[in-house]
């Protein structure tokens, strides 16, 4: 090799590390390694923490409170769901429906459905309307029928929507009740002819988040759930000593009833119920809202198969990638089956048909390709012998 091939060959192998490592980079996006606790939970001694047991959840009393909530959470699922639709309209090719239907707990639950283009029949995914609709319509331009669920509290009312937060016993009877209404919202799901009752899952994105771990703990039909920036409820949340707004002595003092009647449905104590439903949690490094050690508890008690996945983000907006990461996520879990030429992901029933004869077509055509190889040899060697007469 000449001395200026030498440094050619040089050159283009440099420019490919440099390209690989770009290409790198840009799949790395803001994904990182998952933190460590440390920070400081408190000033004040645990010995004179009147809420330190809540930062530190014993897994005997977890499970004995468990025990003696989940029935909290039960229905008749016979009961009809009496669907209203309320409006339709079609937004970038896909179809949204308004609807109400009947909550077990007395009123109606204000949802909305979107459905996916082509035909079925289709994955399910329950999400809880703590998120834009344009995240739901990705999901649906996968192939899954989306149900978006409002929380009581989100509900029109006589003076419209007001805050998650009563401090009174409202909230405890509006948790329970989500938690029902979003089962009801599965058997919604199970009773439309266009989706495969076996393929639904759970999405959540903060309030979303942590309430998805209350209900894997009680509901054993879904295929997985997405917990996106998340901690282990409303008590965790609101206790935790970056977001109370005064002395938690003080806390304690004035909303203790609150926080007993609270206590026993935290989300914190169902999500290690979950198997064998799989997990995917995602959470912000910057997160403001959401502590880094809460939502480490909350990773570490929830049960297994789970995944973990932190990025370098803030609580909202959310990076691209969270979506692209829990949607290849759920394609092994409410996929139609395994894709080895189609990209991912893709929920659609077609997509393995389509799949499979691609892999056909790639296989007769290299069989086609083998015997016109060997034809061509074959002639060139009769050529070969003819031209040696």
């Amino acid at each position: 090799m000449t001395r200026k091939a030498s440094l050619t060959t040089g050159l283009m192998l440099l420019c490919l590390g440099v390209s690989w490592l770009l290409l790198a980079g840009c799949a790395a996006g803001s994904r990182i390694p998952a933190p460590t606790s440390g920070t400081p939970l408190s000033s004040v001694p645990p010995a004179e923490n009147p809420l330190a047991y809540l930062r530190s959840v014993d897994p005997v009393a977890s499970n004995d409170i468990f025990e003696t909530g989940v029935g909290l959470f039960a229905y008749d699922r016979e009961a009809s769901l009496d669907i209203q639709q309320v409006e339709s309209r079609i937004e970038d090719g896909l179809a949204i429906i308004e609807i109400t239907y009947a909550s077990p707990k007395g009123g109606r639950v204000p949802a909305t459905l979107i459905l996916p283009r082509g035909m079925g029949p289709y994955a399910g995914l329950v999400m809880q309307r703590s998120m834009e609709l344009e995240f739901g319509k990705r999901y649906a331009g996968y192939g899954a029928v989306v149900i978006y669920v409002d929380a009581p509290s989100f509900r029109p009312q006589d003076a419209g929507p007001r805050g998650i937060l009563t401090f009174t016993e409202l909230d405890v009877g509006e948790q329970i009740q989500l938690i029902i209404d979003l089962r009801r919202a599965i058997d919604l799901l199970m009773t439309r002819p266009d989706v495969d009752p076996e393929r639904i899952a759970y999405l959540g994105v903060s309030y979303g988040g942590a309430m998805g771990g209350l209900l894997a703990g009680v509901e054993n039909r879904l295929q997985a759930y997405v917990l996106i920036v998340g901690d282990g409820g409303l008590v965790t949340h609101v206790t935790n000593p970056e977001n109370c707004n005064m002395p938690l002595d003080d806390f304690f003092e004035e909303y203790g009833a609150w926080i007993d009647a609270m206590w026993p449905i935290e989300p914190i104590h169902f999500v290690s119920h979950a198997s064998p439903a799989p997990l995917l949690f995602q959470n912000a490094l910057r997160d403001p809202y959401v502590n880094v050690d809460d939502a480490l508890r909350y990773q570490d008690v929830a049960s297994e198969p789970k995944q973990v996945i932190w990025y370098d983000s803030e609580h909202w907006p959310l990076p691209d990638e969270v979506i692209t990461d829990n949607a290849r996520w759920l394609q092994q879990f409410i996929g139609p089956g395994a894709l080895y030429l189609l990209p991912t992901p893709n929920y659609r029933s077609s997509a393995v048909l389509i799949d499979r004869l691609l892999i056909a077509g790639l296989a007769i055509l290299a069989v086609s390709m083998a015997f016109l190889i060997r034809h061509l040899s074959r002639q060139d060697r009769n050529n070969l012998r003819g031209n040696g007469k």
